[in-house]
């Protein structure tokens, strides 16, 4: 395996008309996998790593610690998968809507799972996703609620103790 600093590139032949040629750097990795199958051609990328994601507000950023902070995510071509887990230890101040970071920018509109715990989301709230839109690196907390317009949560709604778990995929 050559390695030129810390760029390590590695190769393998996972069939007469497959090659796999990986590049990794800094604890990075990308995978790509080139050739012919069929009479056409087959070019295929593959990355998966662990990111941090982060809460802020739309319009003011909260002083935020972390009892958990877990962000991992896959990506084959286009298509991203990820998965997220944030537990508020301490948070004071931030305005706007509540936003958590994501590993890639966003090409298309999609929706995600999204599961809270101890977040004040009002009782009249029905269902709730994780809403992400294009040219964006986040995601938001989408309510729908019963016999009104969708809202989103504000930063104000979080509090220490306070558990997010998201999983989605879009495309970039």
């Amino acid at each position: 395996m050559p390695t030129i600093g810390d760029l390590t590139l590695a190769t393998s032949l996972l069939d007469d008309d497959l090659v796999e040629v990986e590049l990794a750097a800094s604890g990075l990795s990308r995978k790509v996998t080139l050739g012919t199958l069929l009479g056409g051609s087959v070019i295929s990328v593959y990355d998966e790593d662990d990111w941090t994601p982060t809460l802020t507000g739309s319009t003011g950023a909260p002083t935020i610690t972390y009892t958990t902070q877990l962000g991992r995510y896959w990506r084959t071509n286009n298509r991203v998968s990820y998965r997220i887990k944030i537990v508020i230890n301490t948070i004071s101040g931030g305005t706007g809507t509540a936003r958590v970071s994501l590993p890639h920018t966003v090409g298309y509109d999609e929706d995600g799972v999204v599961r809270l715990s101890g977040v004040d989301i009002g009782a009249t709230a029905v269902h709730l996703t994780f809403g992400i839109s294009p040219a964006t690196a986040y995601g938001v907390f989408v309510e729908t609620i019963d016999n009104a317009a969708i809202g989103v949560l504000s930063i104000t709604q979080f509090a220490a103790g306070d558990t997010i778990v998201a999983s989605g995929q879009y495309e970039i």
